[in-house]
């Protein structure tokens, strides 16, 4: 309330019990991964508190030299690896732990933490490591979710929109964007087909190669600035594949401005596409002639 705790803090106020149940078990040399609601796992596993108050406070004498914070706080020594921000960020890490402690023929473990949320995430299914990149404007995005056991599948992009005039690949964020330049150039009788990659590695050619091979025209469009951005290497694969023969024009590229992202919210539009640059760039796409 006085403003000297900064940054997001969850706490555990309630949940215990959890803690001091599961940790309770273990022994000293055993470890833990805990997550954002960490504090009182921190404690159970033996945490000097004033170290962790420091922690808290920003300070140079806690345990993270006041780098962590409330969701980031570790104490290695006593063998807790760290609080984490990321929904079941804590799994890899334990598995790894145990894989390591299984290799080196000892008898030690380490008990991961976890709340409901991360029975939802594909660490808890999916014993491939997968990096999820996850966008904090689209939190407040709407929509319908699916019912029962559902799951996005690797390599397999998703047709948003489907078209004819021309093929728009947008990643993250950008989706939701194109599909509003879509449906404004609906409107004036022009078909976009717009394509979700959903997944990079693996990426799903086919699916992309297909819808450019049919449309002679592409936009592929990123946040991230057009240097060293996937999209090239999106680009660079439709070039060199059997939808190179049909296009109409050069593939065209739409991101970021080539500066540090800006922290405030006006500057932030102006450097990242928003949807009238897509818009202006598919029109500007579609005036281009076969050569």
């Amino acid at each position: 309330m006085r403003g000297e705790m900064h940054g997001t803090t969850h706490l555990s106020i309630g949940q215990e019990g959890t803690a001091v149940g599961a940790v309770s078990t273990l022994r000293s040399d055993d470890f833990i991964t805990s997550t954002h609601r960490g504090h009182g796992h921190c404690i159970t596993k033996g945490a000097d508190i004033s170290l962790m108050m420091a922690e808290l406070l920003g300070k140079e004498t806690g345990y993270c030299r006041g780098r962590g914070g409330s969701m980031h706080i570790a104490d290695v020594e006593n063998g807790n690896l760290g609080a984490n921000g990321i929904v079941a960020g804590g799994m890899p890490i334990a598995t790894g732990v145990g894989l390591s402690l299984k290799m080196q023929g000892t008898d030690r473990v380490c008990l991961c933490i976890f709340g409901d949320g991360a029975a939802n995430e594909g660490a808890f299914h999916d014993p491939n490591v997968v990096i999820f990149l996850e966008h904090k404007a689209l939190y407040n995005q709407q929509g319908m979710v699916p019912v029962g056991d559902w799951r996005v599948p690797l390599g397999k992009a998703e047709v948003k929109h489907k078209g004819k005039h021309l093929t728009i690949i947008a990643l993250s964020i950008m989706v939701h964007r194109a599909l509003a330049v879509a449906d404004r150039l609906a409107k004036e009788g022009i078909e976009a087909e717009v394509i979700d990659p959903r997944s990079l590695r693996p990426l799903d050619e086919e699916t992309l190669v297909d819808s450019v091979s049919n449309t002679g025209r592409v936009l592929i469009v990123q946040e991230a600035v057009l240097t060293g951005g996937f999209g090239g290497e999106i680009a660079a694969r439709i070039a060199a594949s059997k939808a190179f023969y049909y296009l109409d024009a050069p593939i065209m590229r739409l991101g970021g401005a080539e500066i540090p992202i800006p922290y405030q919210i006006q500057l932030e539009k102006r450097a990242t596409p928003q949807e009238e640059d897509i818009y202006q760039a598919a029109q500007l796409l579609l005036r281009q002639k076969p050569a």
